[in-house]
């Protein structure tokens, strides 16, 4: 995972967003974050490299609403 954006709604509060990856299938968590993010930050830079992912997003404070969060990945090599 390279980048996320996430589309925060006009008047939102502060957000985070955390993932949590496996190198394999019934492998430990990974935790990367929580990154804050807020209604003026367009994108999140990343470096997640990992074979299975999950997105939390909760609320720092406040209420919040997304619109459409994107995120972008690439095909790893070969294991």
């Amino acid at each position: 995972v390279e980048a996320f954006w996430p589309d925060l709604e006009p008047l939102s509060d502060t957000c985070a967003v955390t993932f949590i990856g496996r190198d394999y299938p019934g492998g430990p968590d990974i935790i990367f974050g929580p990154y804050n993010f807020d209604v003026t930050d367009e994108k999140i830079d990343l470096e997640i490299d990992v074979r299975e992912l999950q997105v939390k997003i909760s609320g720092v404070d406040g209420r919040w609403e997304l619109g459409l969060p994107t995120l972008s990945m690439q095909i790893g090599g070969q294991r």
